[in-house]
């Protein structure tokens, strides 16, 4: 189901495709998923970021639910939301085979939520800020929706200089390595992302103190590949302990009131 994504279509090549197809199933059964080392470790920085109240948290740029249902495994009451209906189309699919019933998933841009104010008690949101042109007004948002002691999570590209895009760029590459655009809402950027002052700096501006932060490193070596992925998520638990080339930026910031 997840390989009709527009995504998926466009950034595997036939033949891993046609395997995916074939034996996908039983790889994510024994290894779960995602099966790319780079978002395996940005979701374990993010998942043990989570306090444990187990609340109503909100995940903003939620895709198709990956990190949703996870999170909604875990005793969480997660609303998803994602302005690419394809992929919220997916995730209530596959939502109606898990039949999870404390997940809820809404095609929506966050800027013109209509949550009632202090709805959360945690905000997650990753690989989302760069494509918002406004990320001022987004995080106020955020701090409009949480209550007075929720926390917000956010991840994002690093970039050791932040540049600023008057027209916003294609985020995509094709099996190719070809710049596309897959015609949807949410694929572009607007800023090649942050640096761990920048965005601590852009949380405390909102009204948030940053508690935690901390990098995610990437290795070149560890390219993606469902085949490989086993072996190159091992070496990437070892290899980040040697630190590396910084790729993502995560935060845990608290509301101040």
């Amino acid at each position: 189901m997840m390989l009709s994504h527009p995504d998926a279509m466009l950034q595997l090549r036939p033949t891993v495709m046609s395997l995916a197809q074939r034996w996908g199933h039983l790889f994510v059964r024994l290894f779960g998923f995602p099966i790319n080392p780079l978002t395996r470790m940005r979701a374990r920085t993010v998942l043990s970021y989570l306090p444990k109240n187990n609340g109503k948290l909100l995940e903003i740029g939620c895709s198709f639910g990956v990190l949703a249902f996870e999170l909604a495994r875990r005793g969480y009451r997660v609303t998803g939301l994602d302005i690419n209906a394809v992929s919220i189309e997916l995730a209530n699919k596959i939502n109606g085979i898990l039949k999870l019933n404390n997940v809820r998933f809404f095609n929506m841009d966050f800027i013109d939520n209509r949550f009632p104010a202090g709805e959360f008690d945690i905000v997650v949101t990753v690989e989302v800020l760069e494509h918002i042109k406004d990320d001022r007004r987004a995080i106020d948002e955020v701090y409009r929706v949480l209550k007075d002691d929720g926390v917000l999570i956010v991840s994002v590209p690093y970039a050791e200089i932040t540049r600023e895009y008057t027209t916003p760029v294609m985020s995509w590459r094709d099996s190719e390595g070809k710049s596309v655009t897959l015609g949807v809402p949410g694929e572009l950027h607007f800023r090649n992302g942050y640096n761990r002052e920048g965005l601590v700096s852009l949380l405390n501006s909102r009204g948030f103190k940053v508690v935690r932060c901390s990098y995610t490193s990437n290795f070149e070596i560890l390219r993606k590949s469902m085949i490989l992925f086993p072996l190159c998520y091992i070496a990437a638990l070892v290899l980040s302990k040697l630190g590396g080339r910084r790729a993502k930026v995560t935060a845990l910031a608290k509301k101040q009131f």
